[in-house]
């Protein structure tokens, strides 16, 4: 029987990198399959980590017991130095050398496993000091792509002052950092990582010098995040470093960093990817659209008063996530201009007429629809003339919907989506 190469197995298991279950099955056909699967399997072994049951979830405990197997002797020594005697898989050695195949590194995830999968007869000190020592071992045997530096309030380990942490670091791509960790972090960032494409910061109570050099010093970037749950003022100091992105960002994210007033007049070349929520000065978001819209792909935004001039100046949209349309004239005016439109995601006023709408002026590629209903009066029959509406459309293709919000009929409803499902109108529908 002809053996397939390592290289072959490689190409084909990346295909299922999303599929951990059956990468898992490949480690025990034999040999070779175990050693190209388990390279794949830890490169984010962060996504077997579950946030939600992390105290009592296996896998957490087979994480943390699989880091510590890996931990060179001197780890080792200091530990138990230290009164930590931790269990391991096994008493051999690891079979591989895991950390090695680690391109992803959860500092959220490392803080919750270290505190809940451990024993809890550890002293905090003991604690800080495992983390530590894991961290260690990452940032002399890894080179990351990806890092999510979030810190636990009560566990805390400065990267910067960890050996190796600059060669791991030196081809990051993704960032997701917290504006709450220590300055040298920004700065150990901004010195030695300036190639990063898609930088997410979430701001906690105020704009750091950190983080503005940090988005300065970035050579390709091309996603944006900036997000905090309020307004922060002061923010103005973000329009420099923005500015000189303005040829490289393909998506934007600003959720209550700043009003638009300074930004509005700044001209993305490359940007289809806008998403703007509690953004303040509403009427210099006109002004936005006006020099952006036209490149634009996909929006969202929680703020209804433009959704005029997304008619007017995003003509080449494909998605479209907006508050609500204060009356079908809105809807009617988007669905005429954007032509590529293939999917909304909406609160509206009146389902039933806005359904008649969509039936009726939606471009020929539209096919998706998020309906957040506003009173919960959707009814079957409603519904029904929605599809019936569909079918006859000269140009349709099948419908995906979801539903969010209460409804007190929903068994008819799901009665008549089954039915136009066989009639193939509709792909996918789900109620929320």
């Amino acid at each position: 029987m002809t053996q397939l190469s390592a290289d072959c197995l490689n190409d084909i298991f990346e295909y299922l990198e999303n599929d951990k279950e059956t990468l898992n099955s490949c480690l025990l056909v034999n040999r070779l399959w175990c050693e190209v699967s388990v390279r794949i399997l830890w490169r984010n072994i962060w996504e077997f980590w579950d946030y939600v049951s992390h105290s009592t979830n296996q896998r957490s405990r087979q994480i943390i017991k699989t880091l510590v197997a890996c931990l060179p002797n001197e780890s080792r020594t200091l530990l138990h130095e230290n009164g930590i005697f931790l269990e391991t898989p096994t008493l051999n050695p690891p079979l591989f050398n895991y950390i090695s195949f680690c391109k992803v590194l959860s500092i959220r995830a490392i803080n919750y496993i270290v505190i809940y999968s451990l024993k809890f007869n550890l002293k905090f000190t003991q604690k800080i000091l495992i983390m530590q020592e894991i961290l260690k071992m990452i940032m002399r045997m890894s080179s990351l792509k990806i890092l999510e530096y979030k810190v636990h309030a009560n566990i805390r380990v400065n990267l910067a002052h960890l050996p190796g942490v600059i060669d791991c670091l030196k081809n990051l791509s993704v960032l997701k950092i917290y504006s709450n960790v220590d300055y040298e972090i920004f700065n150990l960032l901004s010195q030695n990582c300036r190639n990063i494409t898609s930088l997410s910061i979430q701001f906690q109570n105020y704009v750091s010098k950190g983080s503005i050099d940090l988005i300065s010093s970035q050579n390709k970037l091309k996603h944006l995040s900036l997000i905090s749950i309020h307004f922060i003022y002061g923010s103005y100091s973000f329009i420099t470093p923005l500015t000189k992105h303005s040829n490289t960002l393909i998506k934007l994210e600003i959720h209550g960093i700043m009003n638009m007033e300074n930004l509005h007049s700044v001209t993305f070349q490359q940007l289809k990817i806008l998403r703007l929520y509690q953004c303040h000065k509403h009427e210099y978001l006109d002004r936005f659209l006006e020099n952006n819209g036209k490149s634009l792909r996909e929006l969202c935004t929680d703020d209804d008063s433009i959704n005029l001039s997304i008619a007017k100046f995003c003509p080449n949209l494909s998605s479209l996530h907006t508050a609500k349309f204060d009356d079908t004239k809105e809807l009617k005016l988007i669905l005429n201009s954007c032509k590529q439109l293939e999917s909304i995601q909406v609160f509206y006023h009146d389902e039933k007429e806005s359904l008649e709408v969509l039936a009726k002026y939606a471009p020929k590629n539209f096919y998706k629809l998020r309906l957040l209903q506003k009173n919960n009066l959707l009814t079957f029959k409603d519904l029904e003339d929605f599809f019936m509406n569909w079918e006859h459309r000269t140009q349709r293709k099948s419908l995906s919907l979801t539903i969010m919000g209460r409804s007190a009929n929903n068994l008819e409803i799901m009665n008549v989506v089954e039915k136009y499902i066989k009639l193939g109108v509709v792909r996918k529908f789900e109620i929320l």
